[in-house]
């Protein structure tokens, strides 16, 4: 069997293919070597100026914008309802982070409540979602009934306040009434929410007194009654 061009053709082709396959090869280490570091850099700068932005200015006029896609005045009852609910959940990331160190075992509970939070605004806003249920409520009575042998009887009124984790705490029930009534608004006069959903908002803002008159109790703090008295303290 002959090969075409005979064998000195053959041979040359071979040779000629192994010294354009080297220089490829040290051709493609230079471009890595050399170029592709600012290259890559210079990419990813351009990415930097070219990506999405934090403002806007959809809302310049006054405006915002629904998970639908609608144009709605920002004191929309569903976006004044929602900015609550983000409020809330802001400050107990402010209440995470001033933990006193006898109340940092609440921190994993409390990040909990945050998430229940972020699933409360996807049921409001998101058609069918429905992560906020009736376990999910039962699981906050679970803790309020868990928590309320440990802490002091109250006859009567006491001052909202204690030591930084307490206050923090009685703060957030205050942003969770406040949440509270916005949803309720909200179902009643525009957009019906689920009963477990307004439900959730009511057991939280128990939780969270609930939970800082137990910080208190962690911070050997005692109660001071609303009411001024000769004995003005509900533990003696």
């Amino acid at each position: 069997m002959s090969i075409w061009g005979g064998w000195s053709s053959f041979l040359g082709y071979v040779a000629g293919s192994f010294l354009f396959d080297t220089y490829h090869c040290l051709g493609n280490f230079g471009f890595y070597f050399v170029l592709y570091k600012p290259l890559t850099l210079a990419l990813n700068n351009y990415k930097r100026k070219a990506g999405i932005k934090i403002y806007t200015k959809v809302g310049d006029k006054g405006l915002t914008k629904q998970v639908t896609g609608k144009m709605v005045p920002k004191y929309d009852l569903q976006i004044e309802a929602l900015g609550d609910v983000d409020e809330l959940q802001s400050y107990l990331g402010v209440v995470i982070a001033n933990l006193s160190k006898n109340c940092l075992q609440l921190k994993d509970e409390l990040q909990d409540v945050q998430r229940d939070l972020y699933q409360l605004q996807a049921d409001i806003v998101v058609k069918h979602h429905q992560e906020i249920t009736h376990e999910t409520v039962q699981q906050l009575e679970h803790r309020i009934d868990q928590l309320t042998p440990q802490i002091p009887s109250i006859p009567e009124f006491i001052l909202p306040g204690g030591k930084a984790t307490g206050a923090n705490l009685q703060y957030a029930r205050t942003v969770a009434r406040r949440t509270e009534r916005a949803l309720v608004k909200l179902s009643l006069n525009e957009q019906e929410l689920s009963d477990d959903v307004l439900k959730y908002l009511n057991r939280l803002s128990d939780y969270l007194f609930t939970l800082g008159r137990y910080a208190n109790v962690l911070d050997n703090y005692t109660e001071i009654k609303s009411k001024k008295r000769e004995s003005n303290r509900i533990n003696g």
